[in-house]
Parts: C-alpha cells; sequence; structure tokens
C-alpha cells in the first residue's frame, strides 16, 4: 500500500484543502498528518484534526508522496529550514511532492520548482511569478513530473483525484 506523509499546520490549516483530500485518499493509502506540534490542529474554519506526528518525524524514503496543505497558517512554514530539507530529499528521490493553495510558495522557497509548470493560490500569483524559472498557469490543477500544484479550497476534489491517479500510475 502507497504511504502519502501530509503536512498540515497546527493553526489555521485549510479545512477542505486538508479533509476533502484526506478523506479520500485514506480509502486506498496509508495516510500520515504532521505537524509542527502534536495534539489537536484547528483549521481556519474550526475544523480539527488530532495530529499524533511530527515534521521533523518524516522519513521521505518511507513515503510515496509529500502533500502540503494551504490555509493562512501554512505560511509559518515557509521559513522552516527541516521541511525545506524534506521537499528536496522527496523530490531528488522522484518521489510526489504536493502543494495546495498558498503552500507551493513552499515548494518554491525549498528551490524545487525550477522550469515547472506551477498554481498557486490566486492571491499569491504575483509572488511566484517573481521567482525566477518558474512557469505559472493560473489553472485549478497543475502537474508537471513529479510536481502537482492546485489553486484552493475549491480546487480540493480535484487535486486529491490527480494525487491519487499519479500514485496508482
Amino acid at each position: 500500500m502507497k504511504r502519502i506523509a501530509i503536512v498540515i499546520a497546527f493553526a489555521g490549516f485549510r479545512d477542505e484543502e486538508f479533509f476533502v483530500p484526506y478523506n479520500d485518499l485514506i480509502k486506498d493509502f496509508n495516510v500520515q498528518v504532521f505537524s509542527s506540534q502534536r495534539g489537536l490542529a484547528k483549521g481556519k474554519l474550526e475544523g480539527t484534526f488530532m495530529v499524533e506526528n511530527l515534521l521533523e518525524e518524516i522519513v521521505p524514503e518511507k513515503f510515496d508522496c509529500l502533500m502540503l496543505i494551504g490555509g493562512p497558517g501554512g505560511y509559518a512554514y515557509l521559513e522552516n529550514e527541516n521541511l525545506k530539507e524534506i521537499i528536496r530529499a522527496f523530490y531528488s528521490l522522484n518521489k510526489l511532492v504536493s502543494a495546495i493553495c498558498m503552500a507551493p510558495l513552499i515548494l518554491a522557497e525549498a528551490g524545487v520548482l525550477d522550469n515547472k509548470k506551477v498554481t498557486v493560490f490566486l492571491g499569491e500569483a504575483d509572488r511566484i511569478k517573481q521567482v525566477k524559472g518558474i512557469h505559472y498557469t493560473g489553472k485549478d490543477v497543475q502537474i508537471d513530473g513529479n510536481i502537482i500544484t492546485a489553486d484552493g479550497a475549491s480546487s480540493a476534489g480535484a487535486f486529491s483525484k490527480k494525487v491519487r491517479e499519479y500514485l496508482n500510475g
């Protein structure tokens, strides 16, 4: 069974961007959720999830996919060097790296989007366009190699579907 590591902010993850893919993917994949703290994580829209795993416990070799969830709390990860190193490890192992909403900015900060077509939350389009080597498409969901990006909550279902399709080959 393929394994997915999902990263959420401990406070302020975007509920639909997490719960839609999570509830879809747990049907057929081993899904583990990671955050900066253990305990009851809280979404922007008041949804909660009991986090049992810390970011630093992610072992890229043990997973097939890394998924980063957006929301206002996700901005705290832009400066997280540990998460950036994890992203680079997944990418260098040619494993699927996926991000929704503002989270593609974290992938950009990790340096894995060079010469990649990506999308992002519309409010961050100008910011990601400024990153040298990134080709912003503005699509709901964008796939380029082992990178899948999505623009936000309204695309959570399509994002999950593309992750599923990629992992199923």
